[in-house]
């Protein structure tokens, strides 16, 4: 249905954008990536599995362009270590040389990686995440993204968040740990299955705050102690679908910046359509 892709389209090609210029930087490399992300879509959309989101569906293909593109390039992926001013949103990317080698400390139960282990695992980890939010718990959210999402150490974690005893931060952390065991234990689909928090909550996104959420931090109108969250979650941990997000929100409010993604949004529209019918045959 060709008017059902374009309403599709509209709805994520703006999001797309953002987040594949966040990483390459030139805006004709990220308009080339996009229309590529959405022909991508739709030569494999056939193979959509109904257990993800068309959101999981299309940022998963612009995920794996802009790796692809760093490769083709040879261009680093991830910031070298101990590069504090260095943008942290490659971080979000996951470095594909660690998808083999599970991170020391972070498996909840054992058994064979898979897609579907992945997935069971973000939601148990939306679940706890929604739970922390729901009460009030912001600094222990920040705390964990601090070490799961951007691998910091106990002790930097400590100084980071003005906790004086590591110890804490290591018993938010075994606490946060044993906490997902036990949630994977209720379901028993999950009792044999293997997985890294850190692998999947940068993978699928579970502390990103909704839409109306980063809309409300934007227009400086949340709580002090969710508002320090956000603020740590977009600027410090560097979030690119959030940071995509935002500048979707500013691009629709500002007519400048609106223009040109209504020349891509075209542009992407011929490319997909076209395809579409040559699939239709």
């Amino acid at each position: 249905d060709e008017q059902a892709w374009t309403d599709l389209q509209d709805q994520y090609f703006r999001r797309i954008y953002f987040y594949i210029r966040k990483f390459v930087g030139s805006h004709q490399t990220a308009e080339d990536l996009t229309q590529d992300v959405f022909l991508g879509a739709v030569r494999g959309i056939e193979r959509f599995d109904r257990e993800f989101t068309l959101d999981q569906f299309l940022f998963g293909i612009a995920r794996n362009r802009v790796i692809d593109h760093f490769r083709k390039h040879k261009l680093p992926l991830i910031p070298a270590k101990g590069d504090r001013d260095s943008d942290r949103s490659a971080i979000w990317l996951e470095n594909m040389a660690s998808e083999e080698s599970p991170e020391p400390g972070h498996k909840v139960v054992t058994g064979e990686d898979s897609m579907r282990q992945r997935e069971i695992l973000g939601k148990i980890l939306r679940e706890y995440v929604g739970t922390l939010w729901q009460a009030g718990e912001f600094k222990k959210l920040m705390v964990l993204e601090y070490l799961f999402v951007l691998g910091g150490r106990n002790k930097d974690a400590a100084a980071r968040f003005g906790i004086e005893d590591e110890k804490s931060i290591a018993g938010i952390k075994f606490r946060a740990i044993d906490k997902l065991r036990g949630l994977a234990r209720s379901d028993p689909e999950d009792e044999a299955l293997a997985f890294t928090v850190s692998t999947v909550w940068r993978e699928q996104r579970v502390s990103c705050p909704h839409i109306d959420i980063l809309r409300a931090w934007r227009d400086g109108a949340l709580d002090a102690d969710a508002a320090a969250f956000v603020a740590f979650h977009v600027e410090e941990a560097g979030c690119p679908y959030c940071n995509a997000s935002i500048e979707e929100l500013e691009a629709r409010e500002d007519d400048a910046r609106e223009a040109p993604m209504s020349d891509l949004r075209d542009r992407i529209l011929r490319s997909t359509v076209s395809a579409l019918r040559s699939q239709r045959g």
